[in-house]
């Protein structure tokens, strides 16, 4: 059991947790698996300078730099369960480190996304139309709300 004071930084504390973890259970390799809260190149890093390996799981909301090259080539199709890799460099200046990157596209994710954009959508409009219902509104309202 670890506490810690609530104002301290994670990197502070994941840390001595882990090491502790592996010196009392005597673990030779162990693969820290996290979500997207753990995804920040500081605490990447902070694992990586201890000798542990890692696996961060997020969601991307849009396609970052490194999957460019693969819409130039190929466009923006990709197969239900597709999976690409790429090296993506993380952190800034001299810092930055190469990083392991797989996208992974699945279309009931797309399809979930897609529906909860087009709810969102629908709510703003219905908003818009309670508050201006004789749809005169303003410039700015306009360019907010598409008709």
């Amino acid at each position: 059991m670890h506490l810690f004071e609530g104002n301290k930084a994670e990197t502070r504390t994941l840390i001595p947790v882990l090491t502790a973890f592996v010196e009392r259970h005597r673990v030779t390799d162990m693969v820290v698996v996290a979500d997207a809260g753990m995804c920040s190149a500081g605490n990447l890093d902070a694992l990586e300078d201890v000798g542990f390996s890692f696996i961060v799981g997020s969601r991307i909301s849009k396609a970052p730099y490194d999957l460019a090259e693969h819409f130039t080539r190929h466009g923006d199709y990709f197969a239900d369960g597709q999976i690409l890799e790429s090296v993506r460099v993380m952190g800034t200046g001299e810092a930055g480190r190469p990083r392991r990157v797989i996208y992974q596209y699945k279309f009931t994710r797309y399809s979930h996304d897609n529906r909860a954009i087009n709810a969102m959508i629908t709510r703003v409009r219905e908003d818009h139309h309670r508050r201006d219902p004789d749809g005169q509104g303003t410039a700015r309202e306009a360019c907010l709300v598409p008709r």
